[in-house]
């Protein structure tokens, strides 16, 4: 049976590396200008749809009608509402 390869020598051998290579990218972006990103900071969240603001009004409501009704079966209830609702834009005529 041949000898098992040592793997913490290779270990320590990359982590070396890597810290050298570390440094080194530090040094080189400590000295370099920041750069103008196109990219705003943060994503422009999406307008919610007429669903969402419908439930979160809705299901509110159905909790305050039936407050022993745990939160699955409130939200059912509302979901149901939004079927014959007016702001469901299924509802519109047009």
């Amino acid at each position: 049976m041949p000898p098992k390869k040592d793997s913490t020598k290779d270990t320590r051998a990359s982590k070396s590396k890597e810290s050298k290579e570390s440094k080194e990218s530090k040094e080189t972006s400590e000295t370099n200008e920041p750069t103008e990103t196109t990219e705003p900071a943060e994503p422009t969240k999406r307008a919610p749809t007429a669903y969402n603001v419908f439930m979160k009004t809705e299901l509110p409501k159905v909790k305050a009608e039936n407050p022993g009704m745990g939160h699955k079966e409130a939200f059912k209830m509302a979901a149901g509402r939004w079927k014959d609702s007016d702001a469901n834009p299924k509802n519109k005529a047009g």
